[in-house]
């Protein structure tokens, strides 16, 4: 493992720009926002626009059916997509 980034609430925006600035790069992330808080969508943006992953990295976002997670971001692409009740597992590539 690359390294662990854990953040919490408004800390994301912050931390990605902490992680860029020391140039770091992850493999794989795991996105786990407030459950039906719609920020899934601006977490997949804000990640998509930053340089904190790897060229073959793979997001895991888990998500409300309902809330808005678009096919792409980016360079992001929605690779698959697992519902178990109510809850989504969405899973991108780059």
């Amino acid at each position: 493992i690359a390294g662990l980034l854990a953040l919490r609430g408004a800390e994301v925006a912050a931390g990605v720009r902490v992680v860029q600035r020391k140039r770091k790069a992850f493999d794989v992330a795991f996105l786990d926002p407030p459950y039906r808080s719609g920020l899934a969508d601006s977490t997949l943006h804000l990640f998509a626009r930053s340089a904190i992953l790897r060229d073959d990295a793979v997001i895991v976002v888990e998500h409300h059916c309902r809330e808005r997670v678009e096919g792409s971001y980016g360079l992001l692409a929605l690779a698959d997509r697992r519902q178990y009740g109510e809850t989504v597992i969405s899973f991108f590539t780059i």
